[in-house]
């Protein structure tokens, strides 16, 4: 964000407040402290995901563009302190300042909302090819690093204040942000579309889903939304007022929330590692198995084998069972298994083979035989290989926690 204070503007007062303002320790030390290391975190983070060896590591590749850009504005930031401290410094608090006081050469601010949407859809799509006209969604963010890098090395020597080159760049830098908060908001709303449909597929090909669902995907996308309405508060601010100090002081909350957002992806990274343990195998490869033997067709006669299969055979106590395990198991396509589900029991396969486990878990808890042993034992001996999972399932199945259900029992 670029900041204009009007020529003659300011009052003796003012600019006191705002010179004390800038050289404050606690500015400075947020910077230190916070800022910079996230940056440092950022490149460190973006290099690991760019060089490691996985099988398709076109989701690091956008992962790590994404941390880049947020880091990148950042490093804007950071610069454009430093150049104003120095500035008034030299000038003896003077609030006016030339045009490469305003401008860094390079911005990631266009590339965040594209980054992540691309990072997204690799991710729940293991089909995803990246192909060249996909980089027209970056061009935005090209164009205008070209003009910012015009304006900081072809006018570095310019003294020019407040005239209609200073205006022009005004212009040009508030329509650079407008357009990104715009931009943002609509990958954004493409990124939930994505989730949506790939929840949707993983709970019709999964009994279990805690290792298929992208939950801190969703806190990412949720925490970005979150920044663009911070920044479009800051953008406003800048667009309708030129107090400096209320304009800068806007930017505030956008850096640090920025900041957090990459030292949370660090620690689901390095710390939980689910970022870099996350495959793309999601197995929707296995929908085409030509290996199953000739099945049953009717949906009749298919729901007969799953009910058996359920009731007689118990297949649920299998953890990770998935639709093409049981397809496999019972010679009927997935396909077929999916249709008869959707149109004669009305439901997915993971809330059909979870309602088998779920009264399981009763039957067990109300069996005295199996008092010596935890309610999450009995969970996982029942299908469940997630605490988390079983816990979630179970309350919205009973409308009671596993305890409680006990202690009623």
């Amino acid at each position: 964000m670029d900041l204009l204070p009007v020529k003659g503007a300011y009052q003796k007062s003012k600019v006191k407040m705002w010179v004390t303002f800038l050289r404050s320790d606690w500015l400075l030390q947020i910077y230190d402290v916070l800022i910079l290391p996230a940056v440092i975190q950022g490149i460190i983070l973006s290099l690991i995901l760019i060089f490691r060896r996985t099988s398709n590591r076109l989701p690091s590749y956008f992962l790590a563009a994404l941390i880049i850009s947020l880091s990148l504005q950042n490093i804007k930031f950071y610069y454009v302190l430093n150049v104003l401290i120095s500035y008034i410094s030299n000038t003896g608090g003077n609030p006016e300042y030339n045009i490469q006081s305003l401008s860094f050469p390079i911005s990631g601010v266009l590339f965040i909302g594209p980054a992540l949407h691309f990072y997204v859809r690799s991710l729940s799509s293991s089909e995803f090819k990246f192909r060249f006209k996909h980089l027209l969604h970056f061009v935005p963010g090209f164009l205008f690093m070209i003009i910012n890098s015009v304006v900081f090395f072809g006018l570095s020597g310019s003294s020019a204040i407040h005239s209609s080159l200073i205006r022009t760049f005004s212009t040009l830098s508030s329509l650079e942000n407008a357009l990104a908060i715009v931009l943002s908001f609509y990958y954004i709303f493409l990124s939930v579309r994505l989730m949506q449909k790939h929840e949707l597929w993983v709970h019709e090909h999964f009994s279990t889903t805690s290792r298929k669902s992208l939950h801190w995907l969703r806190n990412l996308i949720i925490s970005l939304s979150f920044v663009w309405v911070i920044w479009l508060f800051a953008v406003i601010i800048n667009f309708f007022t030129q107090d400096f100090i209320l304009t800068y002081l806007s930017s505030y909350p956008f850096q640090t929330a920025t900041s957090v957002i990459i030292f949370w992806i660090g620690y689901v990274g390095f710390i939980q590692g689910e970022i870099f343990s996350m495959e793309l195998s999601f197995e929707k490869k296995m929908d085409t198995l030509t290996s199953v033997k000739k099945g049953p067709d009717s949906n009749h006669e298919v729901k007969r084998v799953l009910l058996k299969a359920m009731e007689h055979d118990k297949l649920f106590l299998v953890p990770d069972l998935s639709l093409a395990m049981l397809g496999h198991q019972l010679s009927i396509s997935p396909k077929n298994i999916s249709i008869t589900l959707n149109n004669e029991l009305n439901k997915n396969f993971h809330d059909f083979i979870n309602e088998y486990r779920i009264e399981e878990v009763k039957k067990r808890l109300r069996d005295h035989q199996y008092e010596h042993l935890t309610i999450l034992a009995i969970a996982m001996d029942s299908g469940f290989n997630s605490k988390s999972s079983f816990n979630r399932v179970f309350m919205k199945a009973t409308g009671m926690s596993p305890k409680e259900y006990k202690r009623n029992a």
